[in-house]
């Protein structure tokens, strides 16, 4: 990622896309949601098509979700059976809070435990994950990774 690539991902988001395997730090999970954002705005059913289908947008424990305001999940990558649902602990819910007051102002990050949907039978570890607001049909989501 280029000098003038970093002060986008800081201010705006990168304009460059970025790809799963890309991420490799706070700053490029950055670019990689804020990429997924701009491909939702551009074609919101081939994004969420792509982002299931298509490596570039998961790779091991980069994948991508997204959250309506009420702790609903609207989409998540890794795990479409949660699609529709709420949390369904405290626990859980703790974390779709966080995740939501993260992306309230716009954009933002958050830490949690949590099982890596990419590796079976492995115990919670800690996530950093980022998330954006998005609009669709007038209601606001967080989309994150």
């Amino acid at each position: 990622m280029g000098r003038a690539c970093r002060f986008f991902v800081d201010f705006l988001g990168c304009a460059e896309s970025i790809t799963a395997d890309g991420v490799k730090d706070k700053e490029s999970l950055k670019a990689f949601v804020h990429s997924a954002k701009e491909h939702l705005e551009k074609d919101y059913e081939t994004a969420v098509r792509d982002f299931r289908t298509k490596e570039e947008w998961k790779k091991g424990p980069i994948y991508l979700y997204a959250i309506a305001m009420d702790r609903t999940r609207f989409f998540h990558v890794t795990q479409p059976k949660l699609e529709g649902q709420k949390g369904e602990s405290p626990d859980e819910n703790k974390i779709i809070d966080s995740i939501l007051e993260a992306a309230q102002d716009g954009d933002g990050f958050t830490e949690y435990k949590w099982d890596n949907p990419a590796v079976e039978g492995e115990d919670e570890t800690l996530k950093i994950s980022y998330a954006v607001i998005f609009e669709k049909n007038g209601e606001k989501y967080a989309l994150g990774s």
